[in-house]
């Protein structure tokens, strides 16, 4: 009995004082999923006639039956006409939540003006980073990072188109006036020849 009574004191002394123990950082298992990154604006081969395109994108925690506490630790972008990375500032959103609230706290949606892009075809990636804790036996803890990224590309083009009918009046009218002016000179350009025929004849007069 007092072997019992002992082992039950030892555990919950033990249980009073448990505090986990952290070990490191280790690889992420087959069971975690990178983050989740979606851009929606520049859209994927699109032309756009202006050299100021909007960055919107949304980014989400990855799928992980063994790990716990995820969030986004890192969230950034670069274009190829950039020079340097363009990082977001994540604490604006997490400012002193626990981590395992953050995941909730992003933005559902990202917003940036990109503006100054170079003539040609161009691409933009987002990168992101995510970490996590793995628990065992509720005694030991490794954290981990697993990160990925999502790229679009595009064209910026933004010189003028010819000015032509088709482009003052909807289409079917522009090809209509078109057909109209062609067959209205070649009517001209017949009544132009019979009146030449018709025209009497004059005798030249050479002075002798």
């Amino acid at each position: 009995m007092f072997s019992i009574i002992t082992a039950v004191h030892l555990v919950n002394l033990v249980g009073a004082n448990f505090v986990p123990m952290y070990r490191g950082v280790k690889a992420p298992d087959d069971d975690t999923k990178p983050p989740i990154i979606s851009i929606a604006s520049p859209e994927n081969y699109t032309v756009y006639d202006t050299d100021n395109v909007q960055l919107i994108f949304n980014v989400s925690v990855g799928e992980s039956a063994t790990a716990s506490s995820k969030w986004i630790c890192e969230l950034y972008y670069k274009g190829d006409w950039q020079e340097n990375k363009t990082y977001i500032d994540l604490e604006e959103f997490y400012g002193e939540s626990y981590t395992y609230e953050r995941s909730s706290l992003l933005p559902s949606e990202f917003s940036f003006n990109l503006t100054d892009i170079p003539e040609g075809n161009h691409s933009i990636t987002v990168y992101a980073n995510e970490t996590g804790y793995y628990h065992s036996n509720f005694i030991d803890y490794w954290s981990f990072f697993i990160n990925d990224s999502t790229t679009v590309n595009f064209t910026i083009d933004t010189t003028p188109e010819p000015l032509i009918l088709g482009s003052i009046f909807p289409m079917e009218y522009g090809y209509a006036i078109v057909a109209a002016t062609v067959i209205v000179a070649a009517i001209a350009g017949c009544l132009f020849l019979k009146i030449l025929r018709q025209r009497p004849k004059q005798n030249a007069t050479v002075n002798k």
